[in-house]
């Protein structure tokens, strides 16, 4: 997810953090975690697909996840992997 992404570049972390290592979440650190401010038709798009994600099957949650996960990001101007 695109918060956590962020977070691994902010925050110390302990060991490889993709590998069950540990991020060290201080206070600190999570304040200066960007919120996107967007436009009433950004957050149309993100709650339509969180409606879809609750309401589908869990194979379709999965493709629903990753299209809020590309929006969110897209809002965060961040990169995708």
């Amino acid at each position: 997810a695109p918060a956590w992404e962020y977070i691994k570049t902010i925050c110390a972390v302990l060991g490889d953090e993709d590998a069950r290592g540990r991020v060290m979440l201080q206070w600190v650190n999570l304040k200066r975690l960007p919120i996107p401010i967007t436009d009433d038709a950004g957050k149309k798009r993100v709650a339509e697909l969180v409606k879809q994600c609750l309401a589908a099957n869990s194979d379709d949650r999965v493709l629903i996840e990753r299209k809020i996960d590309a929006e969110v990001r897209s809002l965060y101007g961040i990169a995708g992997k």
